[in-house]
């Protein structure tokens, strides 16, 4: 299964050579003193994201974003916010952000692209749920930027950035601000962009937050008034009042001033009231209104604000007592209630990015003191956890239990009507820096330090089984038993000093080597399958490594095998005395044979362990997420395992010609002696090698947590 990795944009030759670039990595890993680190380039570093199926993995070489503003580590944790903000509002805000939100959009499509079909193991359905549920999650950890009782704020973010004003940071599609005064062509298409864009959906958004104290009130209030768009239906007469007309004048009607409308861009209303004669005096008439003509409705009005007419009195007209009116409102496009509900689920069902229509606008409500949803607004209650599986009982029935076993392992809530919330977000890997790849090579060296030291008896006995003919015969537990009662207990770590000086050489250019290439290949050639990138940075680290670390290994194997010498610095001094060209012979002339170990080994151990991960991450994704250090211990244990049996051989052929016995190749019983010890070495010795170093990661600063970043699309400014 491929993971896609998007690449840094770097200027950089791409006709390099690696096998000296190799070479001329190694100082690099070392900052100059009193250096600062580089600043963060304006393209997008790399990220990594999780494999497939099903889930979002995702290029970002097409987003035109600022990286380093909206990649930032965010809390993991969100219990209060799942409070806070319930699932349906993170939702929609989800919906929203890929209606009006240009990086986000183009994360969407590059998902879209990007998914495999991957046939009766996984409908289309879930895997568009979960596309979703994780780019829901990563809008989830945005919002810990806006504690619940700064939702005032998080509304001023939304309006700055997507609410289509001069100082908006991101418009909608099709929409350029220019610094020059609108002409008439462009204000009507403001007008429309406020009244069918994103600021009616911020108003139905912020709707669904339904909360005490949840809303800023006021604040959305005043944005309702201005998108409502509201038109005067029909007023009625509550009392017609009392006007005085003096003798000889002629007034038929009056008209009346309403408040001036709040939208952006609207039309006062004309309304004139037809007046009658009630009652004779002398020197004039008594009046009052009989009934009241809407000659044009007007527009922007809203049913939250003050329609107290004003009566515009012609001359020799005085009103004795003001007349009472009551104003009906209604709204364009108003949807049809025969099966609204039913309509508007359906439409959010049919796809992910749909949003409601806008004229569905909540209303005021005094006695709550909040916004109250349209009556035509599809609602789920929150379910509780019995009610939440029975839900994903119903939407992925027993004809589909792959997805509704995995689904418990993706979806953290699943409103169906308005889509999940999912468990993992969206992330990448920060930008690394020497410094850290140095205290990366450090974990390395010290989780090879404490394998060795741990496992050195056990090395020992295999050595010697490989080397002496009467011990290869037993089984590793007979032959531990025998070197036990036989030989002195310090037998079993004799050269114990070169064999730490091999783990430290090894764990240090080994792990910073393959941790630095297997990021360079894929920004060098972005199509290279990730696992194909780690076997060959892999390869490459054992080639470096050992040019290094040879010497201490042949001076290992000699100690353990055969020689009385405990400590191998003293063999290795009296190897320099004897003759330095014959040494540096003798260290080095197999090379090559323990190369040819070594890399028999790492590709073994990767293509299982890789292997083994993505199926667990196929049907468990959330906790492959969640315990990456326990999977990897697992995984390694196995692929551990496999590793040493398939490079046994060649380990015995090292062992018996760095000790002198013999060139020829033995037996297959022969080559297979010690194999048990290798695995024992090698399986619980990997799972081991893991927990040292993601312990020494998290000690340095560079641990997965440390280094991970979160799409944060909701910053504050």
């Amino acid at each position: 299964m491929v993971k896609l990795l998007a690449p840094w944009k770097r200027h950089r030759r791409r006709s390099w050579v690696i096998g000296v670039a190799l070479f001329a990595m190694v100082p690099a890993f070392v900052s100059p003193p009193n250096s600062m680190p580089p600043e963060p380039e304006q393209e997008l570093s790399r990220r990594q994201l999780l494999p497939l199926l099903g889930l979002a993995c995702l290029p970002l070489s097409s987003t035109p974003c600022d990286a380093e503003a909206i990649w930032r580590s965010l809390p993991g944790e969100s219990e209060d916010l799942a409070e806070a903000y319930p699932g349906r509002f993170v939702a929609y805000l989800t919906r929203f952000l890929l209606n009006f939100d240009t990086d986000f959009q183009n994360l969407w499509k590059s998902a879209k692209e990007s998914e495999v079909s991957m046939g009766p193991l996984q409908s289309r359905e879930f895997q568009r749920n979960a596309r979703f549920a994780r780019f829901s999650r990563t809008v989830q950890l945005s919002l810990s930027n806006f504690a619940p009782d700064k939702s005032k704020r998080l509304l001023e973010v939304l309006l700055k950035d997507y609410g289509n004003t001069t100082e908006a940071k991101r418009q909608s599609p099709g929409e350029k601000h220019t610094g020059a005064a609108p002409c008439p062509a462009g204000l009507r298409f403001s007008l429309l962009l406020m009244r069918l864009g994103p600021c009616p959906r911020i108003c139905i958004l912020f709707s669904l937050l339904q909360g005490p104290n949840q809303q800023p009130v006021s604040e959305l209030r005043r944005l309702l008034r201005s998108v409502e768009n509201a038109s005067v239906s029909q007023v009625d007469v509550v009392d017609g009042g009392n006007f005085s007309l003096r003798d000889g004048a002629q007034v038929k009607e009056v008209m009346l001033e309403l408040p001036t409308p709040p939208g952006l861009g609207g039309r006062p209303a004309k309304i004139y009231c037809q007046l009658k004669a009630v009652n004779a005096t002398i020197g004039s008439t008594i009046l009052c209104v009989d009934s009241v003509v809407v000659a044009s409705k007007g527009s922007g009005y809203a049913r939250d604000m003050d329609f107290t007419p004003k009566v515009l009195l012609p001359e020799n007209l005085t009103m004795e007592r003001a007349p009472n009116f009551t104003v009906q409102l209604t709204r364009p496009s108003r949807f049809p209630r025969e099966r609204a509900k039913e309509a508007l689920a359906d439409e959010l069902k049919s796809k992910m990015t749909n949003l409601l229509p806008p004229f569905v606008l909540p209303a005021y409500n005094a006695k709550l003191d909040r916004l109250v949803p349209d009556q035509s607004l599809p609602l789920t209650p929150d379910p509780t956890p019995p009610e939440e599986g029975r839900r994903l009982d119903e939407v992925f029935g027993s004809d589909r239990q792959v997805d509704r076993f995995r689904s418990d392992f993706v979806f953290a809530e699943f409103d169906s009507t308005y889509g999940p919330v999912g468990i993992s977000p969206l992330e990448r890997e920060r930008q690394l820096y020497p410094s850290d790849y140095l205290r990366l090579m450090l974990s390395g060296a010290l989780a090879g330090v404490v394998r060795t030291a741990l496992f050195l008896p056990v090395q020992s006995v295999k050595v010697r089984m490989q080397t002496d003919q009467n011990l290869g015969r037993k089984g590793f537990i007979p032959a531990l038993k025998e070197v036990v009662t036989t030989e002195p207990t310090g037998n079993l770590f004799r050269g114990i000093d070169v064999a730490l000086t091999f783990s430290a050489i090894f764990g240090f250019f080994s792990f910073g080597v393959k941790e630095y290439l297997s990021r360079e290949l894929v920004i060098q050639f972005p199509g290279l399958n990730e696992l194909l990138a780690v076997i060959l940075a892999s390869i490459a680290s054992v080639v470096i490594t050992l040019i290094f670390a040879t010497p201490w290994e042949v001076l290992t194997t000699k100690i353990m095998a055969r020689s009385e010498r405990f400590w191998g610095f003293s063999l290795l001094k009296d190897l320099l005395q004897e003759s330095l060209p014959k040494a540096v012979s003798e260290l080095y002339k197999e090379y090559w044979l323990l190369t040819s170990k070594e890399l028999a080994f790492v590709t073994t151990k990767f293509l299982i362990f890789d292997s083994l991960r993505e199926a667990l991450l196929f049907f468990v994704p959330a906790f492959v997420e969640a315990q990456p250090l326990l999977i990897a211990c697992f995984c390694g244990a196995l692929a551990g395992a496999c590793g040493a049996i398939t490079s046994h051989p060649i380990d015995t052929i090292f062992a018996l010609r760095t000790t002198g016995g013999g060139t020829e190749i033995p037996s297959l019983d022969k080559l297979f002696r010690g194999v048990g010890a290798r695995v024992l070495i090698y399986s619980p010795g990997i799972a081991l090698t893991f927990l040292v170093y993601d312990a020494a990661k998290t000690y340095f600063g560079v641990g997965g947590n440390a280094l991970m970043q979160t799409l944060d699309l909701l910053r504050p400014s």
